[in-house]
This record gives C-alpha cells, sequence and structure tokens, in this order.
C-alpha cells in the first residue's frame, strides 16, 4: 500500500515514485525483498517457487477484509495461535482447537 501525504510539499515528485514504484521491475526489487507477494497480475515475484506461484496465481480472486470490530479480534486470536504451535509451545492441533473455540466466542459475541 503506498500513499501520498495531503499536505506534501513535493506531490508531483511523489507521484512520479509512486509510479515507478508498482512497475514490474520496481516491485520485483522492492517487494521480493520484503518478502511480500504483488497485487499485480502481471507479476510474479517468486517464478522459481512451484508454491509461491500459485499462490500469487490465486490473488486475483482475494478480496480485501471488511474493517470492523471483530477482524481485528480474529486476527490476534490467529497470530497468537500460530506463534504457539511455531515456537512449539503446543501441538498444532491443540493451537488450531484453541483458535476454533475462541474464534467461535467472537463470532457469539458479534451475533453473526
Amino acid at each position: 500500500m503506498l500513499a501520498i501525504a495531503s499536505a506534501t510539499k513535493h506531490a508531483e515528485e511523489s507521484w512520479k515514485l509512486l509510479q515507478y514504484l508498482v512497475t514490474p521491475d520496481a516491485l520485483r526489487s522492492w517487494v521480493a525483498c520484503l518478502g511480500w507477494m504483488s497485487v499485480s497480475p502481471e507479476v510474479n515475484l517468486y517464478p522459481d517457487d512451484p508454491i509461491l506461484t500459485i499462490c500469487q496465481d490465486t490473488l486475483q480472486y482475494t478480496f480485501p477484509w471488511p474493517y470492523t470490530s471483530w477482524v481485528f479480534k480474529f486476527w490476534d486470536i490467529e497470530s497468537s495461535g500460530i506463534e504457539s504451535f511455531i515456537l512449539g509451545l503446543v501441538p498444532v492441533e491443540e493451537a488450531v482447537e484453541g483458535m476454533v473455540a475462541q474464534i467461535n466466542d467472537v463470532i457469539r459475541e458479534e451475533g453473526m
């Protein structure tokens, strides 16, 4: 996500920089270095990786999450659960069961 501050004294220069940063060559150099996926369907940053290529190809079907209070609760549950099994604190199955229980609680709280 790129933006230009409305108060900038360099709007024209900022716009030129943003236009460059979203070109395929620039995306390959800065987005791939960060380990992110390209949002452009024409730019596959990981052509030698069959798994990440599949991920890249499916991005055209993704959509942004709605920014509601429950989304942030979900992200907290998800990141804590994933961290717990990556660090070897709990088995994957136990972490997933815990996440499901917590998410079900959020669903009930939010009346979904």
